[in-house]
């Protein structure tokens, strides 16, 4: 089983944080960010894991495990940056542990640049 940790942006030294992430001064809103992920989940075509919850106490930060589990760790991060970080965790590692699903991921991935940026136009 691969499980992947990692820290969250927000949880990092001030000068190693990338400089364009939204920080709030309070704690995020776990039921926001696990709608959000859900909806990018169905607006990208990608099956949801079987469970989304919170963080444990010992998760020093979010975790995802495809196709099992993603756990949300609250920080000071806004919900959509943090939806959408998790999400982008979520289809790396699922490209990396489903060969089947490597192109669904792929595709996703190409969607979200023609969506955001597309060079070619």
């Amino acid at each position: 089983m691969l499980e992947h940790h990692f820290t969250h942006p927000s949880d990092m030294e001030e000068s190693t944080r990338m400089e364009a992430m939204p920080v709030k001064t309070e704690l995020n809103n776990y039921q926001e960010i696990r709608q959000r992920l859900k909806c990018l989940f169905e607006l990208y075509g990608i099956s949801e894991p079987k469970v989304i919850r919170e963080a444990l106490p010992t998760d020093p930060c979010d975790v995802t495990n495809p196709p099992n589990e993603v756990r949300i760790h609250r920080s000071f991060c806004d919900e959509d940056y943090q939806a959408r970080h998790l999400f982008g965790h979520y289809l790396a590692d699922l490209h990396a542990v489903n060969d089947e699903q490597s192109d669904i991921v792929a595709d996703v991935i190409a969607r979200m640049i023609d969506a955001d940026l597309n060079p070619w136009r």
